[in-house]
C-alpha cells in the first residue's frame, strides 16, 4: 500500500502544478474548525486547514471527475456536467473597483471584450496573498464568480480552469454522481 500512496502523492503534486499553471482560482477557505474539550464542549473556533492527504485526494478526485466528463463528451452521450460559467461583467466591474481601492493592479481584469479568465482571477489572488486585503479579495473573487450548477451542456468550469467537468466522484454523494455512474455503466 505504501508504494501506491507514494505514487498517488507524486501524481497529486504533478496535478496540482498543472492546475496552478492552468490558472485554477485558489481562494482562501472560510471554513471553521471547532475545538472541543474532553467533555465535548466547544472551547475555541479556528480556521480549518486541509492537510496533505485531503489535498491529495482532492487533486485525484478532480482528475477522475474531469476524465469522466471528457469520456462522455467524446462519446456524445447524454450527460450531467458540473459547470461554472464566466463571471457576470457587472460583477467584474465591482471587483475591479475593490482591487483598485486596496492598491492592487487590476489590469489583469480589464479586458477589451469584458471576458476574464481563471488566470486573471488567480493573478489578483496572488497579489493579495500576505496583504491585509487578502481575505476581502478572496471573498470578493468568490462573490464575483457565477454559482456552479449542473447542466447537460459541457460549458466548462471557470473556477477549476477546466473545459470538461462533472461530479463522478465526490466526498458528499449526490444524485448527479449516481446518475453519471448509471450513464457510464450503460455505455
Amino acid at each position: 500500500v505504501i508504494r501506491s500512496l507514494h505514487a498517488a502523492r507524486e501524481l497529486a503534486g504533478i496535478l496540482q502544478k498543472q492546475y496552478t499553471a492552468n490558472g485554477v482560482v485558489d481562494l482562501e477557505s472560510t471554513e471553521s474548525e471547532f475545538i472541543l474539550d474532553e467533555d465535548g464542549v466547544c472551547v475555541d473556533v479556528q480556521p480549518r486547514r486541509s492537510g496533505e492527504a485531503e489535498q491529495m485526494i482532492e487533486s485525484l478526485m478532480i482528475t477522475a471527475n474531469r476524465a469522466a466528463a471528457m469520456l462522455a463528451k467524446k462519446a456524445g452521450i447524454p450527460f450531467v456536467y458540473r459547470i461554472h460559467e464566466q463571471p457576470n461583467p457587472e460583477r467584474v466591474k465591482t471587483l475591479i473597483q475593490l482591487v483598485d481601492a486596496v492598491g492592487l493592479d487590476s489590469m489583469p481584469l480589464k479586458k477589451k471584450d469584458g471576458k476574464v479568465t481563471p488566470h486573471d482571477f488567480s493573478n489578483i489572488m496572488k497579489q493579495a496573498v500576505g496583504t491585509p486585503a487578502q481575505k476581502v479579495i478572496s471573498h470578493q473573487l468568490l462573490r464575483t464568480m457565477a454559482k456552479a450548477r449542473y447542466d447537460v451542456n459541457p460549458v466548462g468550469h471557470f473556477g477549476l480552469a477546466l473545459a470538461d467537468y462533472c461530479h463522478f466522484t465526490s466526498p458528499i454523494r449526490r444524485y448527479p454522481d449516481t446518475a453519471i455512474h448509471r450513464i457510464l455503466s450503460a455505455m
